[in-house]
This record gives structure tokens, sequence and C-alpha cells, in this order.
């Protein structure tokens, strides 16, 4: 197990992004491959996420294994830290830091 999660945070450390998006207030995390085997083998390790294997498969064309809530990018982040770069978890400490200091969801119209 431990053996996979470390092969898992090296492929994410390597291939993977993760970002919060203020257009949404959302944060997410993906890794982007032509091949579907190693998305498997990370969802497989991991345990949750979704692969979305691209159905026009040509060139140029990619397949991508993501989260899309701020709870799963946090789990993530918690299960990958032991083995991941000083820059990735600086990644992961900035989206999750500007995903906390997001504006609140109350809109006050006529105010």
């Amino acid at each position: 197990m431990k053996t996979e999660i470390a092969w898992a945070a090296g492929f994410f450390d390597g291939e993977g992004c993760v970002g919060y998006y203020t257009q949404n207030y959302r944060m997410s995390a993906c890794v982007v491959q032509k091949d579907l085997r190693p998305l498997y083998r990370f969802l497989s390790a991991v345990g949750f996420g979704k692969v979305y294997p691209n159905k026009n498969a040509g060139i140029g064309k990619a397949s991508r294994w993501q989260v899309t809530s701020a709870g799963d990018v946090v789990r993530l982040y918690e299960l990958l830290l032991p083995y991941l770069s000083e820059p990735k978890k600086e990644q992961f400490q900035r989206s999750i830091e500007a995903w906390t200091q997001r504006p609140s969801k109350r809109y006050h119209y006529g105010e």
C-alpha cells in the first residue's frame, strides 16, 4: 500500500496539477495522460476521484483523473504529503489557503 501511495505521489508530483479557481470558487486536482493505464493505477492507489476517458482519441487527445471538491483536494494532499516535493506541497498549500479565504457565498442584493 505505501509503495503505491509513494508511486502515486511521484506520479502526481510530475504530472498533476492542483489549483483554486476564482471564477467558480472551487479547487480541483487532476492528472492528464494519453494512456489510461497510469490514470487507473493512480485511481486505485488513492482510492477516490474519477477517470474521464477521452472519447475522441487521437493526436493531442488526453484523458484525465480529477477531483473537483475542496474536501477531496485536501484529502489527496494529506494522503500524498509524506512523498511530495516541496514545490508540489507549496502548490497544494497555496490552493488550500486561497480556498479558505474565498468570499462568502452569501450575496446581498440591493445593498
